[in-house]
């Protein structure tokens, strides 16, 4: 059994349709029982009157119910907002309260005290709290409905509500049928959270192929033995995750083929992918397959990939961040119109987002149209090289110091390649708005000593990089600090830092 998104509706497979759909931290549900449970939340909706477009806060972590609502929901053109429980109860007041959601489903076993009108439970139980009012709190086209609202980060602090159709999801869908070898008989193991939009990596391709997700919990992920008994339990053959996750388990004793044979391809997301990396995972984990891909939350995922492999990385001496969809275009915006010279990557597609929840300026400043196209500038800067797309950080991380332009993940990037070091990260330090000092962190090699970095790392840039890129400091770190889509959180860095100075 599989879920078509083209068709919206469950189609019979050759597969059994007893077969485990969602292992979640609180049980398991059978494709049989997926089924059944979206029918039910559907008469719960009809019960309720939600109508098409008006958003509904989904709140929880890794509960099996979790992904069955999404599906739900998207089927039904509500759009979901995701709430995870491990989130600082301020920054869900503000999402719920910008939203105006009726409906709150609680999966988690927490009481939820928000000025919610209706909240339904993990059991389907459905509580009034106040009469509902769905007056102008709609969203959306018919021809295109919402499917998820999913807030990320803003730059002023304030998060912002990225607005994703269906026509966005069916160009991902498509692009998994397509490129990817995943298959029906494929075991998905799924730890992002579900506020991240790489959870639906797995989500999606799973319900669409019929196959299985294995839902890891932060406590899970947390003790390595565990984790990795539960992935050979549960025969887990995908694993998708950011680079700094991937990193954490490296170290650990078990974290191999031998041990975990049955992965057979790691796919990689969210933020950019040390060499290093690959080379371990490649000694660890041989005949295996390690994928590339790139995408922003307005872009539906991601919109590139590549699959990496030490000649591929050797031959560029990078790791590329992959080709475009076949779906899509990415334009390179310079002064010199020139795609293999350095600019701002703009994504061009049916994939791209629909704009920001409420953000009416926000969203005509980074949302335009190019050639009758939904386009999305996205800040970030990269080339073009034999049609692969190399990544460059951000035009934010872009500085100024002394007057020169000084590319931070140009800095980590020749850190990285000294031989006493896995990965490295550069953060400017910045008082009155002005840069005062460059300053990296690295991660060590087993082999290496603290000594290494700080009496060759000067020496060894010479040549690598010119005077004014050196960094102020180099320091030695045992671990990234992570946040909780375990990405590297570089505000931590410049807190430990200077907490140190």
């Amino acid at each position: 059994m599989r879920f078509n998104f083209f068709t919206n509706s469950f189609e019979k497979t050759n597969e059994n349709h007893n077969k485990i759909a969602v292992r979640g931290s609180d049980g398991d549900l059978s494709w049989l029982e997926l089924q059944s449970k979206v029918n039910s939340i559907e008469m719960v909706l009809k019960d309720i009157n939600i109508p098409k477009g008006h958003p509904v806060l989904l709140y929880g972590h890794k509960e099996k119910m979790y992904p069955v609502w999404i599906l739900a929901l998207m089927k039904n053109d509500i759009p979901y907002v995701p709430l995870d429980s491990i989130y600082p109860w301020e920054r869900i007041e503000g999402i719920a309260k910008e939203t105006e959601s009726q409906l709150l489903v609680n999966l988690s076993s927490h009481n939820v005290e928000l000025a919610i009108a209706c909240i339904v439970d993990s059991n389907l139980k459905v509580s009034y709290k106040n009469e509902l009012d769905f007056t102008n709190r709609t969203y959306g086209k018919a021809e295109n409905p919402l499917r998820y609202i999913l807030y990320t980060s803003g730059s002023t602090g304030k998060p912002k509500g990225v607005m994703i159709a269906k026509e966005a999801v069916l160009s991902f869908i498509t692009w998994i049928e397509e490129e990817y070898d995943f298959v029906e008989s494929d075991v998905f193991m799924n730890q992002s959270l579900f506020t991240f939009d790489v959870s639906l990596y797995d989500t999606l391709s799973a319900f669409h192929l019929g196959a299985s997700i294995f839902l890891a919990d932060r406590e899970l992920t947390g003790d390595a033995p565990k984790f990795f008994e539960e992935i050979k339990k549960y025969a887990c053959t995908i694993w998708t995750s950011t680079p700094s996750f991937v990193y954490i388990f490296l170290r650990q004793e078990g974290f191999n083929s031998t041990n975990l044979p049955s992965i057979r391809t790691f796919l990689f997301a969210g933020e950019p992918i040390p060499s290093r990396t690959i080379d371990l995972l490649d000694n660890q984990f041989s005949n295996r397959t390690f994928w590339n891909a790139y995408g922003p939350t307005e872009a539906t995922i991601t919109t590139t990939l590549v699959q990496l492999t030490p000649s591929l990385i050797q031959k560029y001496g990078d790791v590329p961040i992959g080709y475009p969809k076949n779906t899509s275009e990415i334009l390179i915006e310079n002064e010199s119109n020139d795609p293999s010279l350095l600019g701002e990557m703009i994504l061009i597609g049916k994939h791209v987002a629909e704009g920001y929840f409420k953000r009416p300026e926000l969203s005509k400043l980074k949302f335009t149209s190019i050639n009758g196209k939904k386009a999305f500038r996205t800040g970030d800067l990269g080339f073009y090289k034999d049609g692969l797309i190399f990544f460059r950080g951000r035009n934010d991380d872009q500085i100024k110091m002394h007057g020169y332009r000084i590319e931070l993940g140009e800095i980590a990037s020749r850190i990285s390649e000294l031989p006493y070091v896995d990965e490295a990260v550069c953060i400017a330090l910045k008082k009155n708005g002005e840069v005062k000092k460059l300053v990296a962190f690295a991660i060590l090699r087993k082999e290496a000593s603290v000594d290494d970095l700080r009496h060759r790392a000067t020496k060894d840039l010479d040549g690598k990089l010119p005077s004014y890129m050196m960094p102020g400091d180099v320091r030695a770190i045992i671990e990234w600090p992570i946040n909780a889509n375990h990405k590297i959180d570089k505000l931590a860095l410049e807190k430990i830092y200077l907490k140190r100075n």
